[in-house]
């Protein structure tokens, strides 16, 4: 038992230490990124930002998290589990808070999946709706990923593009094979024997039945993936709304078609929730198309404080429902 305990406590500590070097990593490229500026003319920049375009860069993410809940809520009722679009809303919310100030603990898709099964006592199906609506969601990312290949200014500059289009569009298509089809079984079963793996694998093989069910209505898995393209010309258009808030302006077209290759770098284990590499990203190809470096940096820090200002209020909702003594908050203590 003291030697299950003492390497408990070790990979406890190892995890820390990843954690606290990804979020070291993101701020020091936060850092280097906002020292290529002058801090002056950067603050200067920023106010004097347009409320009316900032209110929109704040009003537009909040509309797609509502799309995102509407997809998980169509899967969870393909699934038999008819359940409030209000409550879901919240949980996607509190999810948020988790994602951006509680990454130690536990993920927010797990948050939510975990508060949410509990409270139906259908942890497979709840589990395989959030991982439905996750996978119509990367779909949607991954098929915008190659309209960058439109787009003379980034192919020029970056002609590497033409081969991470297409990989990124074979790489999902595998994983998703992997995960659904049947001919993957044998692997499955493989794994199987291996026993620190078996609980999590019986586990996934009850969620695994749910999800074939969820997949198979075609008609809902095409809604789900427009109401996921309609996600990120969202979030294409809260990149617009905060570059015009600062005064630059750039083509929502453009956006439409870089925005995801910056979301998908967003994805990438080196940071905490893409710190520092989608500021990055935003500031590389907001300048190709000819916007200031202080103002593409500018676009960053405020789309990241978009995110953590939404965080904030997934967190008061926690709070709410923590005094409330409902699931959630039993879900982020364990």
């Amino acid at each position: 038992m003291t030697e299950v305990n003492n390497n408990s406590t070790k990979q406890s500590g190892s995890r820390h230490w990843v954690i606290f070097a990804k979020l070291a990593f993101g701020i020091a490229l936060m850092a280097a990124l906002i020292m290529r500026v002058d801090l002056s003319a950067l603050l200067h920049k920023i106010a004097g930002v347009d409320i009316f375009y900032l209110t929109l860069m704040f009003i537009i993410p909040h509309l797609m998290i509502g799309i995102n809940t509407l997809k998980w809520q169509i899967f969870l009722r393909e699934l038999g589990l008819r359940l409030n679009f209000n409550r879901l809303f919240g949980l996607y919310l509190i999810a948020t808070f988790f994602n951006n100030f509680l990454p130690t603990m536990v993920g927010g898709d797990a948050v939510r999946a975990y508060a949410l099964g509990r409270d139906t006592q259908d942890a497979s199906s709840v589990t395989a709706a959030t991982f439905m609506e996750r996978l119509v969601g990367l779909a949607g990312l991954v098929s915008l990923v190659p309209l960058v290949l439109f787009s003379t200014i980034v192919t020029d500059q970056f002609p590497v593009v033409w081969l991470l289009a297409p990989a990124s569009l074979l790489g999902f298509a595998l994983a998703s094979a992997m995960l659904l089809s049947s001919k993957f079984d044998p692997l499955w079963r493989w794994l199987r024997n291996i026993k620190k793996l078996a609980r999590l694998l019986e586990f996934l093989g009850r969620t695994r039945k749910a999800v074939y069910r969820a997949a198979q209505s075609l008609r809902i898995l095409l809604t789900t993936y427009l109401l996921s393209l309609l996600f990120y010309v969202g979030a294409a258009g809260a990149v617009w709304a905060a570059a015009m808030s600062l005064g630059a302006n750039v083509s929502i077209g453009y956006l439409i078609a870089t925005v995801p290759l910056v979301l998908v770098a967003g994805m990438l284990p080196v940071s905490l929730n893409g710190l520092g590499i989608t500021e990055a990203g935003f500031a590389l190809f907001l300048q190709l198309a000819g916007v200031p470096l202080v103002d593409a940096i500018g676009v960053g820090l405020l789309l990241r404080a978009r995110l953590l200002v939404t965080g904030l209020f997934g967190g008061l909702l926690f709070l709410r429902y923590r005094s409330a003594n409902t699931d959630v908050p039993a879900a982020a203590e364990r």
